[in-house]
């Protein structure tokens, strides 16, 4: 279906996106770029400095961050670098990069949640590792999307213009909770929403005898 503007329509207020070291999170900084473009929202963007995979503290030298050349310091220049190449030197509502931008030490999926809450960020936006298997979320996306105060939003390919969103629906509150969330995106960008409810009979009974009757066929 496709839905008329309105001027009631939710939009998010405040971004947060994830941006990693290794390249994963570009396309997400674009996509969050682009979704900052469409609803107005203040984006913010947050680099861990740490490691997914095992509990890490960081302990810099007193040195070092007096004469502001630490691991947390150096990591924030080289980050700030990436940023203005890949999307300019200020955010969509002109405020400068270099305001925008956090680096903290720390597990990234517990950094990016803590920031998302101290900042009541409406949505996350998080890459994706394309070598990973479909079944595989990952640790950071995994834990983010299970710890996320608000919406989360998973890049894993370049963005392009939303022409269609599919909607799983159970017809709870959350599914349709979702259901609407979706039906404000597409006002944004004039897609089409489409619904999908899928339901199993607890009576139905699949069994691997080779003669016993199909009970679906009946049902």
């Amino acid at each position: 279906m496709s839905l008329p503007r309105t001027a009631q329509d939710p939009f998010f207020a405040r971004i947060v996106v994830g941006l990693d070291a290794s390249g994963q999170g570009d396309h997400a900084a674009l996509a969050a770029k682009h979704l900052a473009e469409r609803t107005g929202a203040r984006l913010s963007i947050v680099h861990a400095v740490g490691s997914a995979s095992m509990d890490w503290e960081l302990r810099e030298n007193p040195r070092d961050v007096a004469s502001d050349t630490g691991p947390l310091a150096r990591a924030w220049r080289a980050t700030l670098r990436h940023v203005r190449e890949l999307i300019g030197s200020h955010t969509p509502d002109g405020r400068p990069i270099e305001e925008v931008l956090r680096v903290r030490a720390g597990r990234p999926a517990n950094v990016l949640l803590s920031e998302a809450r101290e900042q009541d960020a409406d949505l996350v936006v998080i890459g994706y590792d394309l070598e990973r298997s479909r079944f595989d979320f990952g640790s950071t996306v995994r834990a983010v999307i299970a710890g996320a105060p608000k919406a989360v939003w998973v890049q894993k390919h370049a963005p392009t213009d939303v022409k269609r969103i599919l909607v799983p629906v159970d017809l709870s509150e959350d599914s349709l909770l979702a259901l609407r969330a979706a039906c404000s995106l597409a006002r944004m960008f004039d897609a089409r929403v489409h619904v999908l409810n899928v339901f199993t009979s607890a009576g139905y009974v699949m069994s691997t005898w080779p003669d016993y009757p199909d009970l679906g066929a009946f049902m």
